[in-house]
């Protein structure tokens, strides 16, 4: 799976910054703050407001930490795809589930409202 250059580059500036404490906490921050406002079951209807209010880098790596934990559930390529936005998050806490969608809905309904976050930002290989 191959992810879209500026995604990359999104997601390197944003999550990793210049590799200091003060911005992984800076970041975390947010990222938890954007975890929160999507762990709700409206997330299908919202998540399109989020997306702009948080940056694609954010809210990719929170649905890339979700699609992990729920990995046994969900398509192959969606996996594939957390895996390598994940490989991307190098200033990364041991304990990622701080960023963990709480939204309790059945584990493959993250396809239906973060699908097309991971098409517009993944390349056919």
């Amino acid at each position: 799976m191959k992810l879209d250059q500026t995604f990359v580059r999104e997601v390197k500036k944003t999550a990793n910054g210049d590799g200091s404490r003060e911005h992984r906490f800076s970041f975390l921050k947010k990222a938890r703050e954007a975890a929160g406002k999507m762990s709700n079951p409206n997330v299908v209807r919202e998540f399109d407001s989020i997306l702009p209010e948080y940056g694609r880098a954010t809210v990719g790596l929170c649905v890339a930490v979700t699609i992990w934990e729920r990995r046994d559930r969900l398509s192959r390529n969606l996996v594939y795809w957390a895996i390598e936005v994940l490989k991307l998050w190098t200033n990364r806490p041991a304990d990622t589930l701080t960023l963990y969608i709480r939204d309790n809905l059945h584990p493959s309904r993250i396809e239906e409202y973060a699908g097309g976050l991971v098409r517009c930002t993944s390349l056919d290989d």
